[in-house]
């Protein structure tokens, strides 16, 4: 047997082992455990990971500090495991996962924004599948809340203004209402002066900028309108570098 491989498996044993005490004793801190079989990157340790994150959340009640805790961790195995069979029910299972995070995590708490992140692409993975406007809508509320407690200067903030730009945009796409395709214009617009010259993902903005200036042009046909597209989009191309793609963020950035 290859020395590494038996390291390996005296390893998950010993993690095994370790395990087994801690759940008899009473301790439902069993994040880092699971996280560590994670490190193996092999689907059996994945489907482990996400046993032992279930078992946590559904022995820690639900007013235990670290509720929040094993409902996120097991919203994010459940999203590696999205990534590698594509199947829904893990992505619902996140959904899930994040949105009883979120509940019990107050707004002041740190990790706050980065639960709302999470929520918010869980329920865009699930829009695009479905193409149900609710689900949308509820994107779009989950990227406005963190939008608002974020503070200025945040320079996470242009990301999240381009995902709710994304959003209204895709809205107006089922609903044709131009309060929508204005709201996605006045996102993409702050994320563009939010983002400084020089940025990589300046080219990109501006491009997703000008998509909603042509599609409004298409909706009312103001010239004017056009001209911003037109303008943008030349703009996005002289600021790309060469050997590099211009990708939109119509497909969400974060």
């Amino acid at each position: 047997m290859d020395p590494g491989e038996g390291e390996q498996i005296l390893s998950r044993e010993f993690l095994e082992s370790s395990y087994a005490q801690l759940h008899q004793l009473g301790n439902l801190d069993t994040r880092a455990h699971a996280l560590t079989l994670l490190e193996y990157n092999e689907i059996e340790d994945l489907e482990r990971s996400i046993t032992i994150h279930e078992e946590a959340v559904q022995y820690t009640p639900l007013y235990d500090a670290q509720f929040a805790e094993h409902s996120n961790d097991l919203g994010v195995v459940s999203l590696n495991r999205f990534g590698l069979n594509c199947d829904i029910e893990d992505v619902n299972r996140a959904t899930t996962s994040f949105q009883n995070a979120v509940k019990v995590t107050d707004d002041t708490d740190l990790e706050m924004l980065n639960r709302l992140r999470q929520l918010g692409n869980c329920l865009i993975s699930i829009y695009q599948v479905s193409r149900r406007e609710n689900t949308l809508n509820q994107a779009i509320s989950v990227w406005e809340r963190a939008a608002q407690l974020m503070q200025d200067g945040d320079c996470n903030l242009y990301a999240i203004m381009c995902n709710l730009g994304s959003s209204f945009q895709a809205r107006f796409g089922l609903s044709n209402d131009l309060n929508d395709l204005a709201r996605a214009i006045s996102s993409f617009q702050a994320a563009v002066d939010l983002t400084p010259v020089g940025h990589d993902d300046k080219p990109a903005l501006m491009s997703s900028l000008g998509g909603s200036f042509q599609l409004r042009f298409e909706s009312l046909g103001d010239i004017s309108d056009l001209d911003k597209a037109i303008g943008l989009k030349q703009m996005a191309i002289e600021l790309t570098p060469d050997g590099h793609h211009n990708y939109s963020c119509d497909a969400f950035i974060l």
